[in-house]
């Protein structure tokens, strides 16, 4: 039996699906070229390899990778015009070239830096073979020899059996490349609006009361929750002297770091109109003018309750808003006002409306924003005014911290576990 001798050509095969599949381990291009500069030694005599692409949008050639064993002068990032280019006239032609004395190609056309750059380093012949994917141009590959004659039709003929696989291979590091470069850019951008949301976190934080103050006769809890790192929703509870405090919550328009400029601008308004006149309507009518002057397309909706605790009464102005839920210890019954006038920021002069109430002793009024009854369940059912009021109606007669805890723990059953999509505050005040 008589072994079969594998001839020239099955050899070059094997060792070219040999060098493809070690050159296919690299997943980078840089991976991918490095794997290249140590297995093409086998098939093609260099001393020094160096690809570059084509800048389709400028029309440059740019390198992109060069590894020699000799000091280099012509690295990544040198940039060449290809138009008018002898590079330009591989890719017409789509065939490498062999340029066997560099020195007499430089005498020939010493306007040609980068062979100049390659000459001083020693270099003397070359290979420069096109990168072609899909019948498209993509870049170049030089190999490039310390010795003269180097390379012949034996180089261009193995080099031209590979070109396709090497060209498709080169691309996709590139692409890879491109994308984990793309990757990191966007990494570094959320890790810079991370820290950046966090800082307005805490500013927001800062414009948000810590806790209740305390009020003779008065019991004050409450829960605020942006749906993200800030939010829109506005809380505010300023003593006034005596026995009168005011209540302020508001919802601005939208979520996030819009909303929360909004409800910054209200927060200053609100402050700068208490001082000015703390009654309700007052207050509505100076936060409307200055969030109609400082923004065009956003609006706010806004309850602002002036209670006199020693009076036992409560004065009530909505815009927009939906009233707050009154109940009353004497009945047990849940009372909402529902006179509701524009928001603010919709129009220029809106009139304002307040209405009276006479409160006792035991009775709550219980003020949210929509992120409470518009928050949804797994199946998309929202929680709705008709559960908060049955739950005020259950728990009236709690303490305003208990009925404050009960709401959110209901409210966390009924999501359960959906995030939310709005800003949540829950104000809860009792007269004792």
């Amino acid at each position: 039996m008589t072994s079969h001798k594998p001839s020239q050509q099955e050899e070059e095969l094997t060792k070219l699906a040999r060098i493809t599949e070690r050159i296919n381990y690299g997943v980078e291009l840089e991976e991918v070229l490095d794997a290249i500069y140590q297995e093409m030694r086998e098939v093609i005599p260099y001393n020094r390899i160096g690809f570059s692409l084509i800048d389709q949008r400028h029309g440059d050639v740019v390198a992109r990778w060069a590894r020699s064993d000799r000091p280099m002068l012509l690295g990544k990032g040198y940039t060449a015009r290809l138009h008018g280019s002898t590079l330009e006239q591989i890719i017409e032609t789509m065939q490498p070239r062999v340029i066997n004395d560099l020195e007499d190609y430089l005498r020939e056309k010493p306007e040609s830096e980068s062979t100049a750059l390659v000459v001083r380093e020693g270099m003397r012949s070359s290979l420069t073979c096109p990168l072609i994917v899909q019948g498209k141009p993509v870049g170049f590959a030089f190999f490039s020899s310390v010795d003269k004659d180097t390379y012949s039709s034996v180089h261009v003929d193995f080099f031209k059996q590979i070109a396709g696989q090497l060209a498709t291979i080169v691309e996709k590091g590139r692409l890879y490349s491109q994308l984990a470069e793309q990757k990191a850019v966007v990494q570094k951008q959320n890790i810079l609006l991370t820290r950046e949301l966090e800082m307005a976190r805490q500013v927001q934080r800062a414009l948000i009361p810590h806790k209740p103050p305390e009020i003779h006769g008065l019991e004050i809890a409450f829960a605020y929750e942006p749906a993200i790192q800030v939010g829109g929703d506005v809380l505010d509870i300023i003593p006034l002297g005596g026995k009168q405090v005011l209540f302020f919550v508001g919802d601005a328009m939208g979520h996030g770091v819009q909303a929360a400029l909004v409800m910054s601008v209200v927060k200053a308004a609100l402050q700068a109109a208490v001082q000015s006149d703390p009654h309700p309507t007052s207050v509505l009518d100076s936060i409307n003018k200055a969030v109609g002057r400082m923004f065009s397309d956003h609006f706010v909706t806004a309850t602002c309750c002036l209670i006199d605790s020693d009076g036992l009464r409560a004065e009530i102005a909505l815009a927009g808003h939906a009233g707050p839920l009154w109940f009353r210890a004497d009945t047990g019954d849940v009372i909402q006002e529902t006179s509701s006038g524009l928001p603010l920021g919709v129009a220029e002069d809106i009139p304002y409306e307040t209405t009276r109430i006479a409160l006792g002793a035991g009775d709550t009024l219980l003020f949210s924003t929509d992120g409470i009854v518009e928050a949804f369940d797994p199946s998309g059912s929202q929680y709705g005014n008709r559960r908060l009021r049955s739950q005020l109606l259950r728990h009236g007669k709690s303490s305003a911290r208990e009925l404050c805890v009960g709401l959110r723990h209901d409210l966390d059953a009924h999501c359960e576990g959906r995030a939310r999509e709005d800003d949540l505050t829950l104000l809860v005040v009792r007269l004792t």
